[in-house]
């Protein structure tokens, strides 16, 4: 081989040197970029793996206060109207990722049924109001004073319990400062009332005495 030859092989060898040395750097530069992102990323995961276990604290013991008020106030309603009363009771449960709420009629045996299946005397009216005025509780803003407006809530309810049920709502409006407006055609829901005001149909009007 020639020395041109020679010089020839040397200066390709050197160039292809440079170029993997060049490619090397690239890739060395590349890994390093890479590992600090990766720190990044790790630090992010911790900070919202601490942010997803604060968030679920509090979620927890927001779920414990309200399983507590809910069931009280409920629970309330049952024991102040009916004779053989249920415990109203709100489970928090998790399905799926999700988190959902089981509501239950728990007898003196701890068997547990749903509302809607407890029978007998109007069960499922009282159940159905408790938990309404326990929800709206729940949603009140201070300053702000919560209106609910029924309409024959007692309907089902047997004609001797209806007392009981108006002593209910209006312990349950001192309790939680709401505003309750009944309609009703039963004297027994009046018993408890702050006022009362009757319609009464004047030729083609209907007239609001009070």
């Amino acid at each position: 081989m020639t020395r041109y030859n020679l010089s020839a092989a040397y200066r390709a060898i050197e160039k292809e040197c440079n170029r993997r040395r060049g490619r090397f750097d690239h890739i060395r530069e590349q890994i390093r970029k890479l590992s600090i992102r990766r720190e990044e990323i790790d630090w992010d995961i911790v900070r919202h793996q601490k942010a997803f276990d604060f968030v679920k604290e509090v979620a927890l013991q927001t779920q414990q206060e309200i399983e507590v008020r809910v069931s009280d106030i409920a629970t309330l309603g049952m024991t102040t109207v009916l004779k053989d009363p249920y415990d109203i009771v709100l489970e928090f449960v998790e399905r799926k990722n999700k988190t959902e709420g089981n509501i239950w009629c728990v007898m003196a045996n701890s068997e547990k049924i749903k509302p809607l299946d407890a029978t007998g005397g109007g069960v499922g009216n009282v159940a159905a109001l408790s938990l309404r005025i326990a929800s709206l509780s729940l949603q009140q803003q201070q300053g702000c004073m919560p209106l609910l407006i029924l309409d024959e809530p007692f309907h089902f309810l047997t004609r001797n319990y209806q007392p009981y049920a108006s002593a209910l709502l209006k312990e349950m409006s001192d309790m939680t400062g709401m505003q309750i407006i009944i309609v009703t055609q039963y004297d027994e829901i009046e018993q408890y009332a702050d006022r009362t005001f009757q319609i009464e149909k004047q030729g083609q009007h209907s007239v609001i005495v009070e």
